[in-house]
């Protein structure tokens, strides 16, 4: 959250580099905490692609990537709004 913008850009393409996402992020966004406090970051992807992307609060800040579609679908939650 330290980071600026473009940082935090370069710190989730890392991640999605590391996953089976193909993303360089060109936008991010702070979506929220649930109520186990896990936080969760909207990416949009030079592709088009735009990714909900959720750091589990656990010991090992566990991750979970959706496609913003079905996050939507299965939670009917948007993309690139707060919580």
């Amino acid at each position: 959250m330290r980071l600026s913008d473009a940082g935090r850009n370069d710190e989730l393409s890392a991640l999605m580099a590391l996953s089976a996402e193909d993303c360089r992020v060109t936008r991010n966004f702070f979506q929220g905490f649930d109520k186990s406090r896990n936080a969760t970051w909207n990416v949009a992807c030079s592709n088009g692609k735009k990714l909900a992307i959720t750091i589990y609060n656990d010991a090992t800040g566990s991750t979970k990537i959706l496609d913003c579609s079905v996050l939507k679908a299965l939670a009917n939650v948007e993309c690139f709004k707060k919580f």
